[in-house]
């Protein structure tokens, strides 16, 4: 990113006030702040939901500004820190376009610690959609996190955005995503968002965001 500015309005001051950073590929990055210091507003821009009022965001070298979206999601995942699952089992939620064969599925649902889960998973390709009449599992609020964390550990996005992604967790469920990250991301770029640096261990390279302005730490 370079002299990245950004507000949530043409008409409001600059929460980020000229970003700029190099992230190398595979680099594993943590920012952390106070809750107003602007951490969600730069991911949603680099989600292309906000666009910079001035600056620009490059990924291998293109402006995201000047790529599709279609492209933009293929490259870019997010485990959201408040988790969005679709009516349907865990197959439907971790692949909704059929994409993936049942053994794959499964893998990753057993990285992220969910064997119960995976357990429940039988068929192959082509999986049923849910209908309307079909019970939706209720899954626990830890079970719902880790899904988020599998679909990625599936879909293996080249840059991975994670905001909070400890938030809510048990210890054993922290273990488990740390390990993750380690293990099942180690090729993919990944930018973390914490409140702090406590929820970042692991990652190389921790960074504050203060009043808009990037601090190293």
């Amino acid at each position: 990113m370079k002299s990245l500015c950004v507000s949530y309005s043409d008409h409001q001051i600059d929460i980020l006030r000229g970003l700029s950073m190099e992230i190398c590929p595979g680099e594993k990055v943590g920012i952390y702040g106070t809750k107003d210091c602007g951490k969600s507003l730069l991911l949603v821009t680099l989600l292309r939901l906000i666009p910079p009022r001035h600056g620009a965001i490059l990924f291998n070298g293109f402006d995201i500004s000047k790529m599709d979206f279609i492209q933009l999601r293929s490259v870019v995942g997010l485990i959201p820190q408040e988790p969005v699952l679709l009516h349907g089992d865990a197959a439907h939620n971790m692949d909704p376009l059929r994409e993936y064969s049942a053994k794959q599925i499964i893998s990753a649902l057993r990285i992220v610690g969910l064997d119960s889960l995976a357990q429940d998973i039988k068929r192959e390709p082509p999986f049923e959609a849910p209908s309307g009449h079909c019970p939706c599992p209720k899954f626990a609020l830890r079970e719902r996190r880790l899904l988020t964390v599998a679909r990625m550990v599936l879909h293996k996005p080249a840059l991975l955005l994670l905001d909070e992604p400890l938030l809510g967790l048990d210890l054993r469920a922290q273990a488990l995503v740390r390990n993750t990250m380690q293990c099942a991301f180690a090729d993919s770029t990944a930018l973390a968002v914490a409140r702090g640096p406590e929820s970042l261990l692991g990652f190389k390279r921790i960074v504050e965001l203060k009043q808009g302005v990037f601090i190293e730490r």
